[in-house]
C-alpha cells in the first residue's frame, strides 16, 4: 500500500474544475433543449401553414388557413394545432393574426395582384393601361347621354303636346321602355333564377378581425395594380357568359354582375350589367353617327320630314337629336345582343359594321 496526499490547493483546483465541467454540460443541455424546443415549433408553425384550405387555393390561387370557425374568437384552434405537431409543453402567445378580410380584404387583394402579375407580368399591365384611354372616353360618352336623355325629355313632352305628335313618335318613345332581358338576351340564353341569402353575406355577419401589425404595400390602389384586380375578378369569378358546369355550385351564377350590381338575384344582377352596357354602347355609336356625315343628313331630312307633320318646323334640330339617340340606342341593342351570344363587337364602330337603317328605328 502507498501513501498519498492530497494538498488544500489541489482540492480547491479539483473542485474548481469540477464546477466548471458541470457548468459546461448544463449549458449544453440547456441550448440543446432550446434549439429542440425552437425546432418543435418552427416545425409545428410549418405544418399548420402547410394546412391552407385546398379548395380556396384551387378555385382562387389563394393562399389561406382555417382559423376555426367563427365562434372561434381566441384563436385557440391554431394554439391547439401547435400543441398536436409536438409542442405541447410550450406556452404560445400570438403577436400578430391577419384574416382576410380584414380592411376591405386588404390582404386578399394583395395576394390576388400578386398572383396575376406572376402570371401575366408586365407587358400586359402595360397594354392594359393602352385600353384605359379607350374605356374613358366610352364612359364619357356614356354620360354625355344621360344629360342628351333629360334634354331630349324636355323636348318630345314639348312635341307629343301637339296633334298627331305621340302617335308620329311612339315608335320612338317606346325604344327606352324595352325590357333589355327580352329584347338583348338570345333566344338559347337561360336567364338563372338564383337568389342570394343575405344572411349569409360578410356585411350581415360580425366579424373576427386580426392583431399585431403586417406590412402593405403603399401602391395596391395605383393603376397598374387595380387593372391587374380587376383582371383576376373577371378571370376567378364568373359571370353570364361562364360555361354552365363552372358556376353550378354558386350561391349565384353572375358573380361579376352581382359585385357590379349588388341585388340579392342573378336577374336583377344582370338586367343592372346590360343597362349599364347599352348606355356605354349607346354613347360609343352617338359619338360615330355625329362625326358620319351620310347617316347624320339621313337624321336630319327623317326630323325634316317629321317637323312637317307635326307643323313644328321649330323642332327640326331637336327630332334630329332625338333620331340620332335613337338610332344608337337600337344599334346597341343589337350589339348587346352579339355580346351576350359570345361574339365581339368594335369599341368604335366604322360604316360597314354599323348593322339597323334609321327607316327600321321610326316604323319598328
Amino acid at each position: 500500500m502507498k501513501k498519498g496526499e492530497v494538498t488544500a490547493f489541489l482540492s480547491i483546483i479539483f473542485v474548481l474544475l469540477m464546477s466548471f465541467i458541470t457548468t459546461v454540460l448544463n449549458s449544453a443541455i440547456l441550448q440543446t433543449s432550446k434549439s429542440i424546443r425552437r425546432q418543435e415549433v418552427d416545425r409545428a408553425m410549418f405544418s399548420i401553414f402547410g394546412e391552407f384550405d385546398p379548395q380556396l387555393f384551387e378555385a382562387y390561387d389563394i393562399f389561406a388557413m382555417d382559423s376555426g370557425g367563427k365562434e372561434n374568437t381566441k384563436n385557440t384552434y391554431i394554439e391547439d394545432r401547435l400543441h398536436y405537431y409536438g409542442s405541447c409543453d410550450i406556452e404560445h402567445d400570438i403577436s400578430g393574426i391577419q384574416y382576410l378580410t380584414d380592411r376591405a380584404g386588404i390582404s386578399f387583394r394583395e395576394q390576388a395582384i400578386k398572383y396575376m402579375t406572376y402570371i401575366y407580368g408586365i407587358s400586359s399591365i402595360t397594354d392594359l393601361i393602352g385600353m384605359t384611354k379607350d374605356w374613358e372616353k366610352m364612359e364619357i360618352a356614356g354620360e354625355d347621354i344621360k344629360d342628351k336623355n333629360e334634354t331630349i325629355t324636355k323636348d318630345i313632352s314639348e312635341i307629343t303636346g301637339r296633334e298627331n305628335g305621340k302617335e308620329n313618335l311612339e315608335p320612338i318613345l317606346e325604344l327606352q321602355k324595352i325590357p333589355l332581358l327580352s329584347a338583348a338576351l338570345p333566344k338559347e340564353f337561360k336567364c338563372s333564377s338564383k337568389i342570394l341569402q343575405r344572411e349569409d353575406l360578410l356585411m350581415m355577419r360580425k366579424l373576427n378581425t386580426g392583431k399585431g401589425k403586417f406590412y402593405i404595400p403603399a401602391n395596391l390602389s395605383n393603376t397598374e395594380n387595380e387593372l391587374l384586380f380587376r383582371e383576376y375578378l373577371l378571370k376567378k369569378f364568373s359571370n353570364a357568359l361562364t360555361s354552365a358546369e363552372n358556376k353550378e355550385n354558386k350561391e349565384l351564377s353572375y358573380e361579376i354582375e352581382y359585385m357590379i350590381g349588388g341585388k340579392k338575384s342573378d336577374k336583377d344582377n344582370l338586367e343592372v350589367v346590360l343597362r349599364k352596357i347599352v348606355l356605354l354602347r349607346t354613347g360609343a355609336n352617338y359619338t360615330y353617327l355625329l362625326k358620319d356625315a351620310q347617316k347624320k343628313a339621313e337624321a336630319e331630312a327623317m326630323a325634316t320630314i317629321l317637323s312637317a307633320l307635326l307643323l313644328c318646323p321649330e323642332g327640326i334640330e331637336a327630332l334630329c337629336q332625338i333620331l340620332l339617340v335613337a338610332w344608337a340606342f337600337s344599334e346597341s341593342i343589337i350589339d348587346l345582343k352579339q355580346l351576350m351570344s359570345g361574339n365581339k363587337v368594335p369599341l368604335i364602330k366604322s360604316a360597314d359594321q354599323w348593322n339597323i337603317s334609321l327607316d327600321s328605328v321610326v316604323h319598328k
